[in-house]
């Protein structure tokens, strides 16, 4: 008993002192500090930043780095963020509306609620993205890349999708009513429950109407 018992204490102290052996921890975010925005516009510098909330809206921030940075509620609209990195931040239930986000790095980011009606976000990496049930409508997703990204219930109501890469993605109950998708990579798509009605299907034309989960043509 008295051997087990040492056994016990031993393994404690060796999580405590050997980090690769603790549980994972997630990413930490830096407390809000009232020059952050400061510093975000002035260097465009600002991974892992608490933004939760902050009034982003038409600002210059083409190429910044806001990896992992918490931007929920954030809004962001009519701003510049071409090329920026954004991978891993979290930006559920932000403000993107009219933004501008051409070949930035989305790459699983947290976006669910995100609103991103008529933003441009053509040749823009959301690989793995989490984008259930956000508002993409009227958005220009040309060339972008969303393999393995997830839309569930997303609002794609007369989005721009050509020739971008929708392989494994999943759009399970999505509307892409009107959408055009011609040109897409749908490689192992998921789209039950998806509405595709006047959608625009890869091969250039029309889908019918009660085109439900899959392209009904004539």
């Amino acid at each position: 008993m008295l051997k087990l018992l040492s056994w016990f204490i031993a393994g404690l102290l060796l999580l405590t002192v050997t980090p690769s052996l603790r549980p994972f921890q997630p990413d930490t975010i830096e407390p809000f500090q009232p020059d952050t925005i400061d510093r975000l516009i002035k260097r465009r510098q600002c991974p892992r930043c608490n933004l939760s909330k902050a009034n982003l809206s038409e600002l210059q921030l083409d190429g910044a780095n806001l990896r992992h940075a918490n931007l929920s509620f954030a809004d962001l609209s009519w701003s510049q963020l071409n090329q920026a990195d954004l991978q891993g931040s979290n930006l559920e239930n932000a403000d993107l509306s009219w933004v501008h986000l051409t070949s930035a790095n989305l790459k699983k980011a947290f976006l669910k609620f995100t609103i991103f009606q008529l933003a441009d976000l053509e040749a823009a990496d959301l690989q793995g993205a989490y984008l259930n049930q956000a508002d993409l409508s009227w958005c220009n997703l040309t060339d972008a890349y969303l393999k393995g990204a997830d839309l569930e219930q997303a609002n794609l109501f007369q989005a721009n999708l050509q020739n971008a890469n929708l392989q494994r993605a999943n759009f399970k109950g999505a509307n892409l009513e009107n959408a055009n998708l011609s040109g897409a990579r749908i490689d192992n798509i998921f789209l039950e429950g998806a509405n595709l009605n006047a959608a625009i299907w890869i091969d250039g034309k029309k889908c019918q109407q009660g085109s439900i989960g899959r392209c009904i043509q004539q």
